[in-house]
């Protein structure tokens, strides 16, 4: 048999996950549209409760059918599995949490039979959660562990960044000029906002969020809702120029809009969804693990604005180490090398700011520095991101095999990268 035959085809996923329910799209590779699966066959219900029922001899329950056994004490039940993960990650409970949202996650993953049948294929996952923090990352890295080889790649990002990549992989006419989404949903309206650098390349998409509380009363007030919602949608638009309008969530459930659809509607292409996270977040696996060719760069308040990298020698040869990345998440970077110090007790770090063509450079000095021969100097240096532009450095003494043990000296300084 040749190679060809034993190659799996590549299935892209995308999962939306927040602290109620999560929803799963699938993607084979040479469609061009993802598909978003019903949690059960020929109904169209696509949000799965985060909810986990554990019964006799460990059989499990999952979603809807969990939440019926909810009272049942033969088993054990749990619901917002995500939330509980997130709010017990740095806790001793974080293993059996992070155990429970992957078997629904698991769950979510085996829906692509509803499509494919025993069909197997290397998956490429990414998971979409409402925000990104320190603590959703420390999760979903947990659970990219317990899934094993069982995905090839994995990824995740949030509800804005996985809109950046549906909306970019619409008709040009969509996103010709600025994009809007609003997602109405737990009480609160949100507005994401995505606008193109034309001048760069890639091009640069900038992503910025406004939010307002809502309440009961707009609810059953039809007329207060719309007007609520179309002096927000004139105040979000303001003067920009608006070509694509996406409306996200519960609240926009029912027929109350009127003044505000003749605000939105005017030479502007106006779509209604509530799926389109999970179709984002595999379109976003299909960029990021596939050869598409892509364009664009996205930008918001967590990605890093700069690189950092040291410069050291390997045999004649310069060699750059990177030690943060423009454009990934702030609080996922950290990096450590283990070099040896030559000449001064000092060394320099290379800053790359963002739309600057210069490179600057931050000079770490290491006072009371250990007397020791020059070639036996080993040092590691750790690069942490500790605010979203404020880098801190830690050089640590590693000793030098059996020759010099440590002295335990550490040395720490803090930079800011770039102006906020």
């Amino acid at each position: 048999m040749s190679a060809n035959h034993l190659m799996k085809p590549k299935l892209y996923i995308g999962i939306d996950l927040n602290d109620s329910y999560a929803m799963v799209s699938f993607l084979r590779e040479r469609e061009s549209e993802p598909i978003t699966v019903s949690v059960k066959k020929d109904q169209e219900t696509f949000q799965f409760p985060t909810s986990l029922y554990v019964g006799k001899n460990n059989h499990y329950r999952y979603g809807v059918e969990a939440e019926k056994k909810k009272f049942d004490p033969s088993g054990e039940f749990f619901d917002h599995l995500y939330l509980r993960a997130r709010d017990l990650i740095h806790t001793d409970g974080a293993g059996e949490a992070v155990a429970r949202l992957t078997t629904f996650i698991k769950r979510l993953l085996k829906l692509k039979e509803n499509l494919y049948g025993t069909e197997r294929f290397e998956q490429y996952l990414v998971i979409t959660v409402p925000e990104m923090s320190p603590e959703a990352t420390a999760v979903l890295d947990a659970v990219k562990k317990e899934l094993g080889s069982e995905i090839t790649r994995m990824d995740w990002m949030d509800y804005a960044e996985c809109s950046y990549y549906y909306v970019y992989q619409q008709d040009s006419s969509v996103w010709a000029h600025n994009v809007a989404l609003f997602d109405y949903s737990a009480s609160q309206l949100t507005c994401t906002m995505l606008g193109r650098d034309v001048r760069l390349v890639p091009q640069v998409v900038m992503s910025a969020q406004t939010s307002w509380p809502s309440s009961m009363e707009l609810d059953e007030d039809p007329t207060a809702k719309d007007r609520f919602f179309a002096d927000i949608v004139k105040q979000a638009f303001g003067k920009r120029i608006i070509s694509g309008v996406f409306l996200l969530g519960d609240g926009f459930d029912g027929e109350w809009m009127k003044d505000s659809l003749r605000v939105l509607t005017p030479n502007r292409r106006v779509f209604m969804g509530k799926n389109l996270y999970t179709k984002g977040s595999a379109m976003a696996a299909l960029v990021m693990f596939s050869e598409k060719q892509w364009n664009y760069r996205y930008e918001c308040s967590y990605k890093a604005q700069a690189n950092v990298s040291l410069q050291v020698l390997s045999g004649d040869a310069t060699k750059i180490l990177p030690l943060i990345e423009m454009g990934r998440n702030w609080f996922e970077q950290k990096t450590s090398y283990n070099v040896l110090l030559k000449g001064s007790p000092e060394f320099n770090v290379y800053i790359e700011r963002k739309g600057e063509y210069q490179q600057k450079h931050v000079v770490v000095p290491l006072e009371d520095i250990w007397n020791r021969p020059e070639r036996t100097r080993k040092i590691r240096v750790t690069a942490q991101m500790v605010k979203n532009n404020v880098l801190k450095l830690t050089v640590t003494d590693v000793g030098f095999g059996a020759f010099y043990a440590s002295t335990g000296k550490e040395w720490s300084y803090e930079a800011e990268l770039y102006e906020m």
